[in-house]
């Protein structure tokens, strides 16, 4: 049922997709950009960085981007926190290409706070352009958008703060992204933060497929190969072809818990059309992923709702990319504690055999596939 649900949902999208590697357009991010992530979410829950670093990393495997994810719980603008380097200053020392800045939303706040908080972001954002000058900024709208109506604490409405960011955005050129605020006091829930990572990943311009591959079967021929070459096409009683993929779907890890929001970015349809009626087995690489009737081949299958290679390997990169990502809040953490240069580099020459191994991982693998009438 979870496979029928899921594929029903991506139907709904395949209309409006268009069936090449960059979507409407290029993807925000570069080959070579270095991204750093400073701060939450609208509500101070963590931003699911892990989730855009693998999407990033088996979509597009041969780029180098570099990902850090630094910033304190609860990321305040405004009143001066004592013992913390300034986030320009920390945001600066990485020399990123890309700032995602996600403030935590003030709250109930009088004007005076209100102004505070507004010159403390212009500022950081002056501060961040004059330092580095060809940095892209996204900036997260710290406000729970749907809290605006219900507004009843002092100072300054939502809608204030709202207007401020939109304006910010439009002065300064920076793209700004909204993210829908967690109830205060909320328990923790499987999946949280996806919703608003593939949001963000959307408002970059992310590409929804992975690979789409239809085979007439009666025909002989490949009707359709996106985002993969297939070679070796065979059709008589069993039909059969290798593939070479040039991305990775998510990882199960990541998609399980977070409803219907991965479909819009995790898109892999496989059709076979003129076969005989019947059931046919699917199989990759000698495993078999199931059985199905003619009409589900000829409809499409959903490949990322089977146990595949492809999404196996993509678990093994998701691993890794924790790994990465835990190493390097290590090392930021070192360094906030004032730790010694000796212990700093032993950690980022671990971090760099992680982040080849999580390269290396990434590369799509050649994949033989075939679908063979059930006797």
């Amino acid at each position: 049922m979870a496979s029928i649900l899921r594929l029903a949902c991506i139907a709904a999208i395949l209309p409006a997709l268009p069936w090449h590697l960059r979507a409407d357009g290029p993807f925000y991010l570069n080959s070579s950009d270095r991204v750093i992530f400073y701060g939450n979410d609208s509500a101070g829950r963590p931003f699911n960085a892990a989730f855009i670093e693998t999407y990033v990393t088996t979509r597009f495997p041969l780029y180098e981007v570099e990902f850090a994810d630094w910033g304190w719980s609860g990321l305040l603008l405004g009143p001066k926190v004592e013992g913390r380097l300034a986030p320009e200053r920390e945001i600066a020392a990485f020399r990123p290409t890309v700032a995602v800045v996600a403030p935590a939303w003030p709250g109930a706040v009088d004007v005076a706070s209100f102004a505070a908080y507004v010159t403390a972001y212009t500022g950081l954002v002056d501060k961040l352009k004059a330092a580095l000058p060809a940095l892209r900024i996204t900036m997260i709208q710290p406000l729970p958008r749907h809290a605006v109506d219900a507004w009843s604490g002092p100072g300054p409405a939502p809608e204030r703060y709202d207007q401020f960011h939109r304006d910010l955005a439009r002065d300064k050129g920076l793209l700004i992204h909204n993210v829908e605020a967690v109830p205060a006091g909320a328990p923790r829930v499987p999946g949280e933060g996806v919703a608003a990572a593939v949001g963000l990943l959307k408002a970059w311009n992310a590409p929804a497929l992975v690979t789409e591959v239809e085979i007439d079967a009666l025909g002989k021929r490949v009707v359709r190969s996106e985002n993969t070459t297939v070679r070796e096409l065979e059709s008589e009683r069993v039909v059969s072809w290798t593939e070479d993929d040039r991305a990775l779907p998510l990882p199960t890890e990541l998609t399980r818990d977070g409803g219907p929001e991965p479909a819009r970015i995790n898109v892999q349809l496989l059709r076979v059309t003129g076969l005989d009626a019947g059931r046919y087995k699917l199989t990759i690489d000698g495993w078999l992923m199931g059985t199905f009737a003619r009409e589900r081949f000829e409809e499409g299958i959903d490949l990322t709702a089977l146990a595949t290679p492809m999404l196996r390997q993509a678990a093994e990169v998701h691993a890794l990319t924790v790994k990465h990502m835990s190493q390097q809040f290590a090392r930021w953490q070192l360094a906030q504690a004032g730790g010694n240069e000796a212990r700093s580099q032993e950690l980022l020459r671990r971090e760099a055999e992680t982040v080849a191994q999580l390269r290396a991982a990434a590369v799509p693998k050649s994949h033989d596939f075939e679908v063979t009438p059930v006797e």
